[in-house]
């Protein structure tokens, strides 16, 4: 494993969940009608979870462990990931593991129908997650790189 190349890929990575982050939080607070702005989160929120299952797959290739691939790929990638880091002891990422899943389950349902037909409430209470997830997120996958370091 070439820890400077795994490190910077996850620091791209990392101003990537950050970019996104930063949309989400500016559109969360824009007046606009609540159709733009329920199709502006909903793209948002997919971006988020594809910038964490980018970050994931960046450290399984980098561990020269296989990529997942075919219809169950996203949850697959997740398994191998909890794997890593019980491997690497980290222990304490229950909270954050769950995010990505609810994060993964949301970018399902998402892309198989219009961002603007999604349940409001929901994506309200996945854009609140994201805000109080986002700083946990990094905080594990920076974790994960300087033990791998």
């Amino acid at each position: 494993m070439n820890v400077e190349r795994l490190r910077e890929e996850i620091e791209f990575g990392l101003s990537n969940l950050d970019r996104i982050y930063s949309h989400i939080l500016t559109f969360k607070d824009a007046d606009v009608d609540r159709q733009i702005l329920q199709s502006a989160l909903s793209y948002e929120c997919i971006g988020y979870f594809n910038a964490i299952e980018h970050l994931i797959i960046r450290f399984l290739k980098n561990m020269g462990k296989p990529v997942p691939t075919g219809p169950a790929s996203h949850r697959d990638a997740l398994h191998l990931f909890k794997n890593v880091l019980k491997e690497q002891g980290i222990d304490s990422a229950e909270d954050v593991m769950r995010f990505i899943e609810e994060m993964m389950a949301f970018r399902h349902v998402a892309t198989k129908i219009y961002g603007f037909l999604l349940d409001w409430n929901k994506l309200k209470a996945i854009v609140e997650e994201v805000g109080t997830m986002h700083p946990l997120t990094k905080e594990l996958f920076t974790r994960l790189l300087v033990t791998l370091s």
